[in-house]
């Protein structure tokens, strides 16, 4: 093991929670009782509450939505918004009040990328040459401009980010299933049985040199195909509008670019896309 140490890299932190194959919802939310809105890719982008609340008068207010129905998130909370560490504080309040995150691609290079393990040199490399800096400049640190610095960066960002930060980013779960749904960031293997792929993603060391491609492929994220005997939702690659059948389900249409926020409310069999709710450069 790496002689440095890291907040990240206690055993205990990086276990989640056990994955459930199902879930009902609590008790104080009535009706539904599994997840009803997806909201995907909100990197950065904080409140989105109240974007929806000020902007969509004709939707019930968010605070219905939160009473009555579980959200699930698709990943991607890092890196490009504007308000990074304001948004995982928000990601941290609903996760105890029992909605449902899982890793995006984002969040798992991150998380490889802080924690001590043999191949923790190559995640920064990747890191620095892939991923946008504001989550680093969210939380206080400085903007590197060598690998060094990147390594440098990563443990300060550590020691900034506030314990029930990291622990969120730690325990994401890299997909998530319930009796007719399988939320997976990118998407699932086309030609290999769920039962393998649920396997992999049940492991929370490494997951091969790269990551596992259900979270990192953009192929995976435009095949319509696959041998999953449920629907999947998913986000990772952008479209200009949501897409929706019995097998598959794709919700990124690039709301950090200036795009929509794409909701998919599961129990009405519908999405919605809200345009215009913020656009960031990096």
């Amino acid at each position: 093991m790496h002689p440095e140490t890291s907040p990240l890299q206690s055993h205990h932190e990086m276990e989640p929670p056990a994955i459930p194959p199902s879930w009902e919802a609590p008790a104080k939310k009535p009706g539904v009782g599994f997840f009803a809105k997806i909201w995907n890719a909100l990197h950065g982008t904080s409140s989105p509450k109240q974007q929806e609340t000020e902007q969509h008068d004709e939707l019930p207010k968010p605070a219905g939505y939160l009473r009555t129905h579980r959200l699930a998130f698709l990943g991607d909370y890092l890196d490009r918004g504007p308000d990074v560490r304001g948004l995982i504080e928000l990601c941290v309040t609903l996760q105890r009040e029992g909605h449902v995150f899982i890793a995006g691609n984002h969040e798992y290079t991150l998380r490889m990328a802080l924690t001590v393990h043999p191949d923790r040199d190559a995640w920064i490399e990747r890191w620095a040459e892939r991923y946008e800096w504001n989550t680093l400049a969210s939380y206080g640190v400085s903007r590197p401009h060598s690998r060094s610095e990147w390594r440098a960066a990563g443990d300060a960002l550590v020691r900034r980010m506030p314990p029930e930060h990291r622990r969120f980013i730690a325990s994401l779960p890299h997909y998530h299933e319930d009796d007719r749904h399988i939320l997976v960031h990118a998407g699932l293997e086309v030609n290999q049985p769920w039962e393998e792929q649920r396997t992999l993603l049940q492991r929370r060391g490494p997951i091969g040199a790269r990551g596992p491609s259900q979270l990192f492929s953009c192929t995976l994220a435009t095949a319509f195909e696959h041998r999953a005997p449920k629907t999947v939702v998913s986000g990772h690659a952008m479209y200009a509008q949501p897409y929706a059948t019995d097998r598959r389900i794709l919700l990124n249409c690039g709301v950090e670019f200036g795009g929509s926020l794409a909701v998919w409310i599961s129990d009405e069999n519908r999405y919605l896309a809200f345009p215009n709710l913020t656009k960031t450069k990096n």
